[in-house]
C-alpha cells in the first residue's frame, strides 16, 4: 500500500514547476494522491529534497528536509533551498558546472521513513543563480524550449537555432544579440481589417522594451491619429485600402510587423422608384448592399406583407387602393443609411372589362379584351396641355397637344403625342410610357395581333399584316366607333365589333396645325423604323386599316395595352 501511494504520488510531482522567489530559494509543488488516485487532503507530510549533479546518480550537492500539511486539494507547496539543511549550502550550488537534478523522498505520513519518489532534470536556473558561478548556460534548441513546462523568471540558456543568448523574463524569452540587452519587444500589429469604417482603432501590441511607431507604408489618404501610440485611431478614405507598419525600437535594434486595413465603399440606400397605381403584389427595388445587410419596413399603411425582408428585390403585397411607404435600410459595422419608396396599390388583379381608374389624375378608361389583349377603350389623355407651335421636352412633364389648342377636343378625342414625349424618352419597344402603371405602349406586332384578331378573313400570323398601306379586309371598321356623332360621313365600315372604339382624333403637325379631325384616326406603336416609327391610321372612307411610319415629331393618338 506504502509503494502504492508513493508511486501516485510520484506521478503528480513530475508536474513541478519553478517560479521565481528569493535569490536562493525556488518553488516546489506536488499534488499528493493515494493508490486508487484519491487527493489527500489536510494531512502531514514530510519530504527530503536533494540536488544532484552531473546526472540522476550523482553526488549531492545539497539535501533539505521539508514538511507541511496538504490542502483540500491535497496540493502543498515548498521554496526549495528554504527548508532543514542536511547538507550542503544552497548559496555555493556552481549552476553552470554539469547538469543539476532534484530527487525527491516523501514520507506521507510526516515521519523520517521516506520513500523514493523519483529524480528531474532542472533544466534552466535563475540567471541570478547562474551569474554567481558564470560559466557555460545549457544549450537548447528553439523546439526544446518550447516543450518546456519547467520556467522561472532569469533562466537562461544558449538557443542553438537562433545561436543567441535566451533569457525569460517571468512573462516570454528574449534574445540578446552581442552584449545589448533587453532586445526590443518583438511587433504585432495586430490583425487584418478587411471592413473597416473610415475610422478604425489600431491593435498594435504595447511594448515592454523600446517605443512603438506607426507609419503608412501603402494607401491613399489616410491619417494616423498618434503615431507612437499602439491603438491610435486611423483615418482612411472610403473604398480605399491601406497597408500599416508598426515598428517597436530600442537602441538595441527594431522588430516591426505590418497590418492590412481596407474601408468599406461608402454606402449608399436606394429603395427604387415610387410606385402608384400598381397592381398587388408588387417586386421592391432596393439596391445590393456593398457591404453589410439590408433589410426592408413599412413605415406607413395597413395590411402590408414583406415576403423577404432582407431581399432587396423582395415581394410585397398590399390591400387595393391603399398606399404605403416602405423604408430600405443598409447597416454596417460602421452605421446605417436608408431610403423610402412610396407604393399605391390599385385592385390585386384587374378585371379586364372594368373601368380602369388612372390614379395619377383620376381619369377614368373602359377597358375590353379582344383576344388575349386587355385593351384600354379610350384614346389616353394624360399631361398638360402645350401649343400646337412648340415642341415637347424632356423636362419630367408628360406634354400633349390637343386638336385646335382646345383642352375640351383632349377630353373627347384624347391627347396627341410626339413619338418620344409617348414613350418618355425610351425606345424600347413596349415600355410603359406614359400609361398608367400596369400597362404599356403597344408594339407593332402587338397591333399586327390586334388587326388579325379582327379581322373576318386574315387572322393572326397572316402575311398580309407584315406590309404597309391599307391592309385586311374589315379590321379597321370592327375598330371604329360607329356612327358619325365623332367620325366624318360615312364613317365606311364602322361595327366596332371588337368594342375598341377607335376615334378619329386628327393629327397634329410639325408646323403646330391639326389637320384630319374626324377623318383620321392615327395611333402610334412603340416600335421605330430606322429614324421615323410605325404607326396605324384608320379612315372614315375606308374598312381597312393602313400601316406607315411617320416622322416622330408628329402628334397622334395613344392607346395602351395591359402587360
Amino acid at each position: 500500500m506504502k509503494k502504492n501511494i508513493s508511486l501516485s504520488v510520484f506521478a503528480a510531482i513530475i508536474t513541478i514547476s519553478l517560479m521565481a522567489q528569493s535569490p536562493q530559494s525556488f518553488k516546489y509543488q506536488a499534488v499528493i494522491r493515494d493508490a486508487a488516485g484519491n487527493i489527500i487532503a489536510d494531512q502531514l507530510v514530510a519530504f527530503r529534497l536533494s540536488i544532484l549533479q552531473t546526472s540522476e546518480t550523482g553526488a549531492t550537492v545539497y539535501s533539505e528536509i521539508q514538511s507541511g500539511t496538504t490542502n483540500a486539494f491535497g496540493l502543498i507547496i515548498f521554496n526549495v533551498g528554504a527548508g532543514s539543511v542536511e547538507s550542503g549550502i544552497f548559496e555555493n550550488i556552481n549552476w553552470s558546472r554539469d547538469d543539476h537534478f532534484l530527487k525527491i523522498e516523501i514520507d506521507v505520513t510526516g515521519g523520517t521513513d521516506y520513500q523514493f519518489m523519483g529524480t528531474s532534470q532542472l533544466l534552466l536556473v535563475p540567471y541570478s543563480f547562474h551569474s554567481k558561478t558564470s560559466g557555460k548556460f545549457p544549450d537548447l534548441t528553439s523546439e526544446e524550449r518550447d516543450t518546456m513546462t519547467i520556467i522561472q523568471e532569469g533562466a537562461c540558456y544558449y538557443n542553438t537555432t537562433t545561436k543567441m543568448l535566451t533569457y525569460h523574463d517571468g512573462t516570454g524569452w528574449f534574445e540578446i544579440q552581442g552584449t545589448c540587452a533587453p532586445q526590443p519587444t518583438p511587433a504585432n500589429a495586430g490583425a487584418d481589417q478587411p471592413e473597416a469604417c473610415t475610422e478604425t482603432t489600431l491593435a498594435g501590441n504595447a511594448p515592454q522594451y523600446g517605443t512603438g511607431f506607426w507609419e503608412i507604408l501603402s494607401g491613399l489618404g489616410g491619417n494616423i491619429a498618434e503615431p507612437n501610440n499602439h491603438s491610435t485611431q486611423f483615418t482612411g478614405v472610403a473604398g480605399n485600402s491601406y497597408q500599416l507598419k508598426w515598428t517597436i525600437s530600442n537602441t538595441c535594434g527594431s522588430s516591426e510587423d505590418e497590418v492590412n486595413i481596407s474601408i468599406i465603399p461608402a454606402q449608399v440606400a436606394n429603395a427604387g422608384p415610387d410606385q402608384i397605381g400598381v397592381p398587388s403584389p408588387t417586386s421592391l427595388a432596393g439596391n445590393t448592399p456593398v457591404a453589410g445587410s439590408g433589410l426592408w419596413t413599412i413605415m406607413s399603411g395597413v395590411g402590408g406583407v414583406i415576403a423577404e425582408p432582407s431581399n432587396p428585390e423582395s415581394t410585397f403585397s398590399g390591400l387595393a387602393y391603399n398606399s404605403y411607404t416602405l423604408r430600405w435600410t443598409i447597416t454596417t459595422g460602421c452605421g446605417s443609411v436608408s431610403d423610402d419608396v412610396n407604393i399605391t396599390f390599385t385592385t390585386s388583379a384587374f378585371d379586364c372589362g372594368t373601368t380602369l381608374t388612372d390614379y395619377r389624375d383620376g381619369k377614368t378608361y373602359p377597358t375590353v379584351l379582344i383576344g388575349t389583349q386587355c385593351w384600354m377603350a379610350k384614346n389616353i389623355n394624360i399631361g398638360t396641355r402645350i401649343e400646337g407651335v412648340n415642341n415637347a421636352s424632356n423636362n419630367g412633364i408628360i406634354e400633349k397637344y390637343c386638336t385646335g389648342n382646345l383642352e375640351s377636343n383632349c377630353n373627347v378625342y384624347g391627347g396627341l403625342y410626339q413619338w418620344s414625349e409617348m414613350m418618355q424618352y425610351t425606345t424600347t419597344p413596349g415600355t410603359q410610357g406614359i400609361c398608367t402603371p400596369g400597362w404599356h405602349l403597344p408594339t407593332d406586332n402587338e397591333l399586327k395581333t390586334l388587326e388579325g384578331t379582327v379581322d373576318s378573313q386574315y387572322g393572326v400570323g397572316n402575311p398580309v399584316w407584315d406590309l404597309t398601306g391599307d391592309r385586311g379586309l374589315d379590321a379597321g371598321g370592327n375598330l371604329k366607333e360607329t356612327g358619325v356623332s365623332h367620325w366624318a360621313f360615312p364613317n365606311n365600315g364602322a361595327t366596332n365589333s371588337s368594342g375598341f372604339t377607335a376615334l378619329p382624333g386628327g393629327a397634329r403637325n410639325t408646323d403646330g396645325t391639326y389637320p384630319g379631325l374626324t377623318i383620321y384616326g392615327r395611333f402610334w406603336t412603340s416600335t421605330e423604323s430606322g429614324s421615323t416609327a410605325y404607326r396605324r391610321v384608320l379612315s372614315s372612307s375606308a374598312a381597312t386599316i393602313a400601316r406607315d411610319a411617320a416622322n416622330k415629331l408628329f402628334g397622334l393618338s395613344a392607346r395602351c395595352v395591359k402587360d
